[in-house]
């Protein structure tokens, strides 16, 4: 993986900054998906995107408002075992995914709590069996099935984030890394961990603050008196999961958007998944 990092930087013509940028590369897990025809099926408890989830049937399908979530995937912990880039994650368990079906909030709101949920199960998996859609669940928000396959991979902070700016390129130099940027993602941008491929600016201050109560939708949480003291908190926040927009699966978020998960560190390594906050970036 390294080795690819260093031949892009060459390719783009960014070797100046060559011990700069390598510095700040993180592992991340990319998550590819592969089809399934009407004759395959996904065993209960396999890592897959889309479909219905495997839960126990003693657990309700997470609703938000008396309204069902949809599923957006699930997690086998086993299959990232033994990856460096996922050494803060169980070892075994499963990870599932929901979020509001019609995409109602967008992570810039404390009134959004609730409208996504991450669920931890962390029993034998031959206890859990696969759901129905819920009768209430619309069709836009029933996502088709797909596999998962993981790869580990390199990530590089995005091209306007304090870490790229402090490096002081010039327009050129900019435009490369922009360019490296996307020959890294070209494969894909569902992941987790590791930097995140955004699309509209940094987001780590914006779960701190409003997972503390200050609205995001305009400058108001940026500038509330709360601010300087919440601010210490914002290195705090990793990203647990990417999903990219994917047309394989009918998933659409806003614009050619994706969908980001943060969890914080303490959070995270108490196998705490109940604070996660996500936030909706789209062109």
């Amino acid at each position: 993986m390294m080795n690819i990092l260093l031949h892009l930087l060459d390719n783009h013509g960014l070797n100046s900054h060559r011990e700069a940028i390598v510095s700040l590369n993180a592992r991340a897990m990319q998550i590819e998906t592969f089809s399934i025809n009407n004759k395959e099926t996904i065993s209960s408890g396999a890592s897959k995107i889309g479909g219905c989830p495997d839960l126990l049937n003693d657990i309700d399908w997470p609703s938000w408002k008396s309204v069902s979530l949809s599923f957006l995937c699930q997690i086998n912990l086993a299959d990232m075992a033994g990856f460096n880039c996922a050494e803060a994650l169980p070892k075994s368990g499963l990870l599932s995914f929901f979020y509001h079906a019609e995409q109602a909030t967008w992570g810039f709101d404390p009134k959004d709590r609730g409208s996504w949920k991450v669920l931890y199960y962390d029993g034998p998996l031959e206890k859990l069996n696969r759901q129905s859609f819920p009768e209430d669940l619309p069709e836009e928000g029933q996502y088709e099935e797909a596999g998962i396959i993981f790869k580990e991979t390199v990530t590089l902070p995005p091209w306007e984030s304090k870490a790229i700016t402090e490096l002081d390129f010039t327009d050129e130099q900019k435009d490369a890394y922009i360019g490296l940027l996307e020959e890294l993602d070209e494969s894909g941008c569902h992941r987790m961990f590791g930097h995140p491929a955004q699309i509209q600016g940094d987001m780590q201050l914006q779960c701190q603050l409003v997972s503390n109560g200050l609205y995001c939708g305009d400058s108001s949480g940026y500038e509330d008196p709360r601010r300087a003291q919440l601010e210490k908190g914002t290195k705090d926040w990793v990203l647990l999961l990417q999903l990219d927009s994917d047309e394989q699966v009918n998933m659409m978020w806003g614009d050619c958007g994706r969908l980001y998960f943060w969890v914080r560190k303490d959070d995270l390594e108490a196998r705490d998944f109940e604070h996660v906050w996500m936030v909706i970036q789209c062109h």
